[in-house]
């Protein structure tokens, strides 16, 4: 009797398993087909275009430092009329002073048919260097007017005169201004007149500066 239990119990605790076992299977079986029919009907996100390439502009600051090309040139400093010019060294500076009047000339080396000229006098007023200039170009050329014009740190009255009809030459150009006792007259930097020194005869003007006046 007591042996039938026992196998009787041990029958029951079998089937029990099973149960359990079967049901888990179940369980599993439809977690699984649940995964499966969830990817199936997601829907698919992925992009498969061409990956777009984004370009990245990098700027890059650039300083520009301000060059003196005039650095190795030479000055010189008249103390009689109070200004100082700077020019090229390897130019010929000279002044011829004569009744109230200097002029200046700058001749680059090995040249026969250029010299660039100012001139000061000594009483003028800008109007006198006006009228001066008037009657120097007063054959050939046409009086085209004034005009004031910075150079430099100075503030010049800039006279100019293009060739007349029945006169030749090239269009010619004064700057004057006054400074203390005299009158300062300097030649035009213009291509027409300056040619190939064009660019050196502005620095000359640039460079001129005035003391104690």
């Amino acid at each position: 009797m007591q042996l039938n239990e026992v196998h009787n119990d041990h029958e029951h605790a079998s089937v029990s398993l099973k149960v359990i076992l079967l049901v888990f299977a179940v369980i599993l079986v439809g977690a699984l087909g649940y995964f499966v029919w969830d990817f199936q009907n997601t829907p698919d996100t992925t992009d498969y275009s061409t990956p777009k390439i984004t370009k990245t502009e990098t700027t890059s600051e650039e300083t520009t430092e301000d060059v003196d090309e005039t650095a190795d040139w030479k000055t010189d400093t008249n103390t009689d009329w109070g200004f100082s010019v700077k020019y090229p060294a390897e130019w010929t500076y000279a002044e011829d002073s004569e009744g109230g009047t200097t002029l200046i000339s700058f001749t680059p080396p090995g040249s026969r048919d250029f010299t660039y000229l100012f001139s000061v006098r000594e009483g003028w007023m800008v109007d006198d260097a006006v009228n001066f200039e008037k009657d120097t170009y007063k054959n050939g050329y046409t009086y085209l007017g004034l005009s004031s014009e910075k150079v430099g740190d100075n503030i010049f009255t800039k006279v100019s005169f293009e060739p007349s009809v029945n006169g030749s030459g090239s269009i010619k150009t004064s700057y004057i201004i006054k400074k203390g006792v005299g009158t300062y007259i300097f030649d035009g930097f213009t291509r027409s007149t300056t040619g190939e020194y064009e660019a050196t005869v502005k620095l000359i003007l640039e460079s001129v500066t005035f003391s104690g006046n």
